[in-house]
C-alpha cells in the first residue's frame, strides 16, 4: 500500500458526521509515518495508571476543548501532549465517518502522513508505549476477527487484531477496520455501506416525511415510530403521511408528530419536505395515496425494506430480503448513527420484529432477530405488554369471522390440505 493510493482514496472519500447525541466529542489522530519499508500506522498503549482503559491500545486523542478550533485542531493537540508530534511536521490526509462509543463517546478520525522515522517522546501520565504497526501487516487483516461485547445498555460488535503480544480491539479497531475499507475502495459494500448512504441524507434533512404500506403493520409502524424518535431528537420535523391510519389493535404504536391520511396526502407536501422515506415496502401502489409523493420525490427518497421485490432502485434504497423485519434494519441503522434508543422507539422495533417473526417462528434459523430483540428489552422494551398487544387480545368480529371460517373447512387429498373461505361482506 503506497502513500500516492492513500491520499487519492482519502481525498476522494466523504466522511459521515455523526450527532452527539449527549455523547462527549472527541476526536483520535491516525498517523502514517513513512519508513524505508513502507508505511507504518502509529498507535499508543495507554498507561497502566490510568483510570479508564488502562494498557490498551489506541490512538492519541482525546475530547475536543472549548479552546479548540475544531476536531482536528484537538487531534493534534491532543497527539502533541501525548507523544510530542509536532503539528507542523503533519500532512493532513482527511478525515473518516464518526464512530459513537459504548462508553459515552462520538469521535472524529484524522488521518496525517509523518515523515519518519522519529524519535516519539511519550508523556507517561498518559502513554506507556508507541507502538508502530505496519499498514501492509493490517491490511492482510482485513476486517479482522469479530468480537461482541455488552456494557450495561450498549453492546457492540467490533473487529479484533492480534499484533505481537497485544490485540488491538474496541473503538480503535473498529477505526482501523473502516481505514482500511476505505484504502482498499470497498467501503460502499454490504449493510455498512447501505447504512451510510441512508443516514447522510435522514441525518441531515430538516424536514422529512415518512411512509408505510397500506393496512400498515407493527413493522412498518414500528419502523416508522422509532425513526421519527430518532429524527425529532434531532430537531427534524417529522409527518406521517400513511395512507391508512393506524389500526385500532396497533394504537400502542402512536406518533408524536402530525399525522395525515388518506386525501389528506396532497403534492404540496413535497414542496416543502427535503426527505421523503419509505418503509417496509418498495411499491409505489402499496403506499396508497402517499404514492403521489413518490412521484415529486424521486430525487429525495429513502426506502428501507426487507422484502424480495420492489419497483423502486438506486443509491438510497436499502433492501435486505434475508432480514426478518424493516424493524430489524431500522434497529441496525439506529445504532450506526450512535442513538440513545428512547423507551418508545425500543417498543416500537420489538413489535415490528415480534409481529414479523410470528413470535419468532419464522426466523429461518438466524440469530440476528433474536439479537436484537434481546438487546432492545436491555434498552427497555416491555415483552410481556408487547406480546399481549399483539398476540393475546381478540376482538369479538376477529372470533366471528373464525367461527364462520371453520365451520366451512373442506378437506382435499387424504386431508392434507384443509381449506375455507370468508366473503368480503362478512
Amino acid at each position: 500500500m503506497d502513500l500516492a493510493t492513500i491520499k487519492t482514496r482519502l481525498d476522494s472519500f466523504e466522511p459521515l458526521p455523526l450527532p452527539l447525541f449527549g455523547r462527549q466529542e472527541s476526536a483520535v489522530l491516525l498517523p502514517i509515518v513513512g519508513k524505508d519499508d513502507g508505511l507504518y500506522l502509529v498507535l499508543t498503549r495507554r498507561a497502566a495508571t490510568l483510570p479508564y482503559h488502562a494498557g490498551e491500545i489506541s490512538f492519541p486523542g482525546g475530547r475536543v476543548e472549548a479552546s479548540d478550533k475544531d476536531s482536528l485542531a484537538a487531534a493534534l493537540r491532543e497527539a502533541n501532549e501525548e507523544i510530542g508530534l509536532v503539528c507542523s511536521d503533519c500532512e493532513v490526509l482527511g478525515a473518516l465517518d464518526d464512530s459513537a462509543t459504548i462508553t459515552g463517546y462520538r469521535i472524529t478520525p484524522h488521518v496525517v502522513f509523518v515523515a519518519g522515522p522519529r524519535e516519539w517522546q511519550c508523556n507517561t501520565d498518559e502513554v506507556d508505549e508507541v507502538i508502530e504497526v505496519p499498514l501492509d501487516v493490517l491490511a492482510k487483516m482485513g476486517g479482522g476477527f469479530k468480537l461482541e461485547i455488552a456494557s450495561g445498555r450498549e453492546r457492540g460488535r467490533f473487529p479484533i487484531y492480534p499484533f505481537g503480544r497485544d490485540i488491538i480491539w474496541g473503538a480503535t479497531a473498529r477505526i482501523i477496520a473502516h481505514l482500511l475499507s476505505i484504502l482498499e475502495g470497498s467501503i460502499g459494500e454490504g449493510r455498512e455501506g447501505q447504512m451510510r448512504r441512508i443516514l447522510k441524507p435522514l441525518l441531515s434533512a430538516r424536514k422529512v416525511l415518512l411512509s408505510t404500506h397500506v393496512n400498515p403493520d407493527p413493522d412498518g409502524l414500528g419502523a416508522e415510530v422509532a425513526l421519527e424518535s430518532m429524527l425529532r431528537a434531532l430537531g427534524t420535523e417529522v409527518t406521517i403521511t400513511n395512507h391508512h391510519a393506524v389500526p385500532d389493535k396497533y394504537r400502542f404504536l402512536s406518533f408524536d408528530s402530525r399525522v395525515l391520511n388518506g386525501s389528506q396526502i396532497t403534492s404540496e407536501l413535497s414542496k416543502k419536505a427535503e426527505l421523503l422515506c419509505v418503509v417496509d415496502t418498495a411499491e409505489r401502489k402499496r403506499i396508497g395515496d402517499a404514492g403521489v409523493l413518490t412521484q415529486m420525490m424521486s430525487d429525495r427518497m429513502v426506502v428501507i425494506d426487507h422484502h424480495l421485490s420492489g419497483e423502486f432502485s438506486g443509491d438510497f434504497v436499502w433492501a435486505e430480503p434475508k432480514t426478518s423485519s424493516t424493524s430489524e434494519m431500522v434497529y441496525h441503522l439506529l445504532r450506526r448513527a450512535g442513538f440513545p434508543f428512547t423507551r418508545k422507539a425500543a417498543d416500537a422495533l420489538y413489535a415490528g420484529i415480534m409481529f414479523d417473526t410470528g413470535g419468532f417462528r419464522y426466523v429461518n434459523n438466524h440469530p440476528g432477530p433474536f439479537k436484537a430483540a434481546s438487546h432492545l428489552v436491555e434498552l427497555g422494551a416491555d415483552a410481556t405488554l408487547i406480546q399481549e398487544q399483539l398476540f393475546s387480545q381478540v376482538s369479538r368480529g376477529h372470533t366471528e369471522v373464525l367461527r364462520i371460517a371453520l365451520n366451512r373447512v373442506e378437506y382435499e387429498f387424504n386431508s392434507r390440505l384443509a381449506w375455507s373461505y370468508i366473503t368480503l361482506d362478512e
